[in-house]
This record gives C-alpha cells, structure tokens and sequence, in this order.
C-alpha cells in the first residue's frame, strides 16, 4: 500500500513492514500510538488499567526529544496524568504536568495548560490563574 505520513510517501507491505527513503519508524510516532489508544478504547472496549498500562509502554517507544511539540504525544502525556487522576494519583498526576513543563512538551498547545489548569480548579483558583497565564505568556495556540 502506498501511503502518505507526515508529507513523506511510504509503502506499507501485507506484513505491515514500513519503507520510506528516510526510514521512519511508523511505530515511534505518537500518532501510531493515539491511533492504536483510540481503537482500543472504541473497538476493544478495554478496561482503564489496560489502557493506562497501554499509554505507558507507548510512551517509552517515543522519542521525548523530537516529538515534544506533537500534538498526539501531548495527547498520550495528557491522557496518562487523566489516568492518575481517576485513580486518585494526584501527586503523580501533577508529576506529570510539572515534567512537561519543564522539559517544555506541549509548551506550544493551549490543551496542556487548560489541563493542567483544570487540575487546580476546584481547590486553589490562584493557580489555576497562574497556570492559563503561562499558557498565555508562552503564546501557546488551540488545537486542531
């Protein structure tokens, strides 16, 4: 099959082998891993244990460094601290936010600080404030 990811065509064999002239790895990408979450979740019917055991494993195959600003690697990271906090993590869930922000993954993305934002709500306004503010200073943008 000839397919076309991110701008670069690609041929997938039956036996779902990858060959690109730039030898990209399909199954690092993070949006092979939010594609693979989503059909898990809808088609599959998984529980939350399995698919936050899923986010996990998927996070270690992807490259922190170049993806950092990609939306579904957010979405994975996001997907992950929402996890944590169903099941009363918090203090990991804020792990989480607070390692994104300093290696700056998403800094880009309104949907992180919105987040991040939206943990606070309830208990300190303050700094759920300071949090949409950085959103605003870093000139993160919506999402598509």
């Amino acid at each position: 099959i000839n397919a076309e990811y991110g701008g670069e065509n690609i041929l997938i064999t039956k036996t779902n082998k990858v060959f690109s002239p730039h030898k990209i790895d399909v199954k690092t990408t993070p949006t092979y891993w939010w594609k693979l979450l989503n059909y898990e979740t809808k088609v599959l019917n998984c529980e939350k244990k399995q698919l936050f055991n899923f986010v996990q494993e998927a996070l270690k195959q992807i490259d922190e460094e170049k993806y950092k600003q990609d939306l579904d690697f957010l979405r994975l990271l996001l997907k992950k601290a929402q996890f944590l906090i169903e099941q009363k993590k918090l203090s990991e869930a804020l792990d989480v936010y607070g390692d994104m922000y300093r290696k700056q993954i998403g800094k880009n993305h309104a949907w992180f600080y919105i987040s991040w934002a939206l943990f606070y709500v309830k208990d300190n306004l303050d700094q759920t404030l300071q949090i949409l503010q950085l959103g605003i200073d870093s000139g993160a943008q919506p999402s598509s």
